[in-house]
């Protein structure tokens, strides 16, 4: 919501912003589910059973159907193609793609107009930013029917575990639903649409976990779902105030950030359930998820997954490349997320024949701390509205001092820039915060020479702090999956 809106919302009483909030998820839910959304999701139930050939035979058929789409509908494919002398018969297996260049997000940018397909119109397209988690928004493109496949890729991955599309959930997201001002519960929102409550992670702060915890024993959830950093902060805040949660949901899904071994022993321990996770993208283009194993496979009826060598990641790890195979909007063809992986060579216990990671090393972000005990995370959301820039990062100096460094680019904005983001970090973390942006010529890189999207310079407190900053400063390896 813009800035009048949302001032408008949290002078509301609560009754009316849970009315406010089911509204909006009504809306949201008619955009994500369409009429086909179920068919997509039994049809994803048989096929992630597929054997080895029918996932190849599956994958270079969508390859060549993309290709052949983008060179028709989509002049940065176009031109490429042709002053590279390809046609799209030239790529019909997932070989062939390696005849097309790598391009990411600047590239894009660079490009943005000449990547959207001639077919559609803006206004019959849903507009996504991505968040930013390598320092670099972008602003994107899908058509309604990608967006309902995705949907039912990340529904996949919750049916492995018994979870269905209308059962309870708890969500820990980024979207300032409860004001920060707010000293009192509720702390949580409600939105009737999707059967789900929405806990303010800009609330899990010491004095507040009492109230909390009491709530998240009165209600009964299936399952709890968001940042598993949030998540982490909220079970290590239970536990050190010797609270218990008896009423315990029968899940815990996470993603948007790293599930490192810490966090998921800490959650698991608290709350008493298991947690596992799923690795998804606002582009669209590809997908990872686990399974009942613990494995981590790809999704391979959403996209192609190439990797290739890169000198900044560590032993064994490879830059993570994705082929979109159903967002026609804006089709990316060799999309470089600026993740990285490790591959295995082994097959899961579980059955399925899909490639399989070892690991998967990106989306690791310092917490942001307040002064009253608060840590935040998903700053990186804030990003989205941070225009004309190549690059952003998040430094905390201090408790009462954050810097953000802004690598621009040509249509940067400096005070419309500072103006929106100082307005979108106070709502996460307070009024009091001074903020100083920071114009640079690069943003600092760890020791591995890879990015952070948030960087905190106070010493740490919990352990899953220290294991944060210890995976990238130290270039210790990757975060382990299993």
């Amino acid at each position: 919501m813009n800035d009048t809106t949302y001032n408008i919302y949290k002078k509301m009483p609560v009754w009316i912003q849970n009315m406010a909030c089911s509204i909006a998820g009504y809306a949201q839910y008619r955009r994500r589910y369409n009429s086909k959304f179920s068919k997509y999701l039994e049809d994803l139930k048989e096929s992630e059973w597929w054997d080895i050939e029918e996932i190849k035979g599956y994958q270079n058929k969508k390859i060549s159907e993309i290709v052949t789409y983008a060179y028709k509908k989509v002049p940065f494919y176009r031109r490429v193609m042709d002053r590279r002398g390809i046609s799209p018969k030239d790529i019909d297996k997932r070989e062939d793609l390696k005849q097309l260049p790598i391009i990411d997000k600047n590239t894009i940018k660079k490009y943005k107009n000449q990547f959207k397909s001639d077919e559609f119109n803006d206004g019959s397209l849903i507009k996504r930013k991505t968040s930013g988690t390598t320092g670099n928004p972008l602003e994107l493109y899908m058509t309604k029917d990608a967006v309902t496949r995705q949907r039912a890729v990340w529904w996949r991955h919750k049916n492995r575990f018994g979870i269905r599309p209308w059962d309870k959930r708890l969500s820990f997201g980024a979207r300032v639903l409860v004001p920060e001002s707010q000293s009192r519960p509720p702390y949580w929102r409600y939105n009737w649409a999707k059967n789900q409550y929405y806990l303010s992670i800009y609330h899990i702060k010491d004095k507040n976990i009492k109230s909390i915890a009491k709530w998240l024993n009165e209600e009964s959830f299936d399952f709890f779902e968001g940042y598993p950093s949030a998540i982490y902060n909220l079970a290590c805040q239970i536990e050190s105030q010797n609270l218990k949660i008896k009423n315990r949901p029968k899940y815990i899904f996470t993603g948007a950030d790293a599930l490192i071994p810490e966090f998921k022993q800490k959650i698991e321990n608290v709350f008493g359930v298991k947690a596992t996770e799923h690795y998804g993208m606002a582009e669209a283009c590809g997908n990872i998820s686990k399974c009942e194993k613990g494995s981590f496979h790809v999704d391979h009826e959403f996209g192609v997954l190439e990797t290739v060598s890169d000198k900044k990641g560590a032993k064994n790890e490879k830059r993570m490349i994705f082929t979109g195979f159903h967002n026609k909007a804006m089709p990316l063809i060799r999309y470089d997320i600026g993740d990285y992986c490790t591959m295995s060579n082994s097959n899961c216990s579980c059955g399925r024949s899909s490639k399989i990671l070892k690991s998967i090393d990106g989306r690791i972000e310092d917490f942001v701390r307040t002064k009253d005990g608060g840590r935040a995370v998903g700053m990186n959301r804030v990003f989205k509205w941070a225009e004309g820039v190549q690059e952003i990062q998040i430094v905390q100096k201090s408790l009462n001092k954050l810097v953000v460094r802004i690598k621009p680019d040509n249509d940067f904005d400096f005070s419309y820039t500072k103006e929106k983001l100082s307005t979108e970090l106070k709502k996460r973390i307070g009024e009091e915060i001074e903020i100083e942006f920071d114009i640079v010529e690069e943003i600092p890189r760890s020791k591995s020479g890879k990015y952070r999207a948030v960087v905190s310079e106070i010493e740490s407190q919990l352990s899953g702090e220290r294991a944060l900053k210890n995976k990238v400063d130290a270039d210790i390896g990757n975060i382990r999956s299993n």
